[in-house]
């Protein structure tokens, strides 16, 4: 119940980071991105990781230096899970 009611308010905040705080927001998510991927939690790593970016093509365009950091963040994780993770075969295309 706590956690709902702290996720609520955290999707209530991350209203505030819009327009010119967009990138504020980003760069948030990038560095919690990156914290999960160094505690091992990937799949929360890559949900961060993938929302920061998105937010910072939106924000600052696909050349920014802060969206190429996602960007190299996200490469950083998938060679991490894939390290951790060697037998599920990250590296193959779903067919």
């Amino acid at each position: 119940m706590r956690l709902r009611g702290a996720r609520s308010n955290l999707a209530r905040r991350r209203q505030a980071f819009t327009g010119a705080y967009a990138r504020w927001l980003a760069k948030l998510l990038k560095h919690l991105g990156k914290a999960r991927a160094g505690l091992a939690q990937f799949d929360a790593a890559e949900a961060s990781l993938l929302e920061a970016r998105t937010v910072s093509v939106a924000a600052r365009g696909e050349s920014h230096k802060d969206t190429r950091e996602c960007t190299q963040a996200l490469v950083e994780l998938y060679t991490k899970r894939h390290a951790a993770e060697p037998g599920k075969l990250y590296d193959l295309d779903e067919k």
